[in-house]
């Protein structure tokens, strides 16, 4: 049976990780207050913002936590029984205003690839536990003689620490006669330009950055999913990256990234899984020389993510409309 979740390779080479650049002009962003559909209990006003340009329309959503009728909804649609405290309705849209293709990032979708099932079908996700786990599993049951070890553990459905596979989502239509806006085909030719993203002369004119979920893991570290877009003159690019801190056990970090040169029929995502242990971290001289692994550079992506162990690397090209006979020529099957 073919599995609806994500199969992924490590055969791809590593590549430059470049930040992203502060928003130059954050006055010409529009923004329209109220939008969306949201609890009358909630007291936060939603906040959306739009920007098009070419034949691409960019929108994204900041909206309050949900609150607890909408979690006990949000679980019951996923049949898992818990999700991060802070958990959001917000989203990220991506649309191409000519043949309709959309691309979505948003909480729902991102913890359907962060159940049970879809984290044991990536082999470089291992399952983690507190540091403190063995510890606690030798205890003793008060007024009894078993440990705690002894005790079955409450399966939530979904891995404890939020960690997902997501990247992005793409809509599908349930019309076998409808021609699918896009077609997706892993390659190796293809890469994002970071020269391009890494010009200054090409000012930003859109800039946007949405939380999708966090949590802190009942004080055992920090679990976030973001997504940042930036839109200039010749291009887009998105990161969306999730964050795990699990103290004195390890930092894993897994980051989407969305391409598209305009003009150019294709977009490029890439995919990658970075993780080291904590004992690893504590081992790198050079790193501890510099930052000595102090309370502000554990909880900074930015200074960890390129000290981490690369465990894979993939990249898709999404090839709008149709698929070239030349670009499929030059990828992977």
């Amino acid at each position: 049976m073919t599995s609806r979740f994500p199969t992924t390779n490590n055969n791809l080479p590593t590549t430059t990780t470049t930040p992203f650049r502060a928003p130059f002009s954050p006055s010409i962003r529009t923004s329209q207050i109220g939008v969306g559909h949201f609890s009358s209990t909630t007291t936060a006003t939603p906040q959306h913002e739009s920007f098009q340009i070419h034949d691409w329309k960019f929108d994204t959503l900041k909206t309050p936590i949900l609150n607890q009728t909408e979690s006990d909804q949000l679980k019951d649609e996923l049949k898992i029984f818990a999700i991060p405290e802070q958990t959001f309705n917000s989203y990220l849209t991506i649309t191409n205003t000519v043949n309709g293709f959309e691309f979505h990032f948003n909480a729902k979708d991102a913890l359907l690839y962060a159940k049970n099932e879809a984290i044991d079908q990536c082999s470089h996700i291992q399952r983690i536990k507190v540091n403190c786990y063995e510890t606690w599993m030798n205890k003793k049951i008060p007024n009894s003689n078993d440990q705690l070890s002894d005790v079955n553990e409450r399966d939530d459905g979904i891995d404890w620490t939020f960690t997902t596979l997501y990247k992005g989502s793409v809509p599908t239509s349930s019309d076998e006669n409808e021609i699918p806006s896009c077609a997706i085909v892993p390659t190796k030719t293809h890469k994002i330009d970071y020269d391009l993203l890494k010009r200054k002369d090409d000012p930003i004119l859109f800039y946007d950055e949405i939380v999708l979920f966090e949590d802190e893991l009942h004080d055992h570290g920090v679990s976030h999913l973001t997504a940042k877009i930036r839109v200039m003159n010749h291009s887009f690019y998105v990161l969306m990256r999730f964050f795990l801190r699990v103290d004195g056990v390890c930092i894993r970090c897994i980051d989407t990234r969305l391409f598209h040169k305009f003009g150019q029929n294709y977009l490029l995502r890439e995919f990658s899984i970075r993780e080291s242990s904590w004992k690893d971290l504590m081992n790198n001289h050079t790193f501890n020389a510099q930052y000595n692994m102090d309370q502000t550079v554990i909880g900074n992506p930015n200074v960890l993510v390129p000290i981490l162990t690369l465990k894979e690397e993939t990249t898709d090209l999404i090839q709008l409309n149709r698929i070239d006979a030349t670009i499929m020529a030059n990828s992977d099957q």
